[in-house]
């Protein structure tokens, strides 16, 4: 009987282990760890040339991003910083060196955080205005500005991320991100090479 019972509790602490894993690996769109990385590039080649089927894309806890492509005058790249459930955002605070803008993603539609390349995006982002708000352009609010406050609101249930990166407009270009809301990151560099022959390179890492 007093095996019984040792199995028995033993069958019953594993159960709540397992139980609390499963919320936590269903919490907030899937996500368990806030702060992971993944590293977006989009290439500027909105309109399919030379036989383009995506213009961006998305790698996931990835160890670097390094490719050369078609310079077509517009480019981006940069960190997402998954920064947790909207319900708690009160903003972004990015530790940045050279001309790193702050955008924010939310992840109410699953290109946010769902590796790939894309045509569109189906999901709300914007971005941060010199007061801390976030000018939108994509989404139910596209063309409002939106505080911390609002966004914790309406985007509730939803992940927030924060995209730190650069932009680039035919001249090269390099800048780095350490810290994302107080959290190191590692110094988490971008460049854009213009290689003068027509073609670029960005490299993240």
């Amino acid at each position: 009987m007093k095996k019984f019972c040792v199995l028995l509790v033993l069958v019953l602490v594993l159960s709540a282990i397992a139980g609390t894993s499963a919320g936590l690996a269903f919490a907030g769109n899937g996500f368990t760890d806030t702060n992971t990385l993944s590293y977006e590039f989009d290439n500027g080649n909105f309109g399919g040339a030379n036989g383009g089927t995506w213009y961006w894309e998305l790698q996931k806890n990835t160890g670097a991003l390094n490719t050369t492509f078609t310079d077509y005058g517009y480019a981006d790249a940069g960190v997402v910083v998954d920064l947790g459930l909207a319900d708690n955002f009160t903003g972004i605070t990015a530790n940045t060196s050279g001309s790193m803008a702050t955008n924010i993603w939310i992840g109410d539609g699953s290109d946010a955080y769902t590796p790939g390349q894309y045509h569109g995006a189906n999901f709300s982002y914007g971005f941060q205005q010199s007061g801390g708000e976030f000018w939108m352009t994509s989404g139910p609010h596209v063309g409002e500005t939106l505080t911390p406050a609002q966004i914790a609101a309406d985007f509730s249930g939803h992940e927030v991320f924060a995209w730190v990166g650069l932009v680039y407009s035919g001249t090269s270009v390099i800048g780095s991100v350490s810290s994302v809301n107080g959290h190191a990151i590692g110094n988490r560099t971008v460049s854009f090479t213009n290689n003068g022959n027509g073609t670029v390179t960005v490299v993240v890492h």
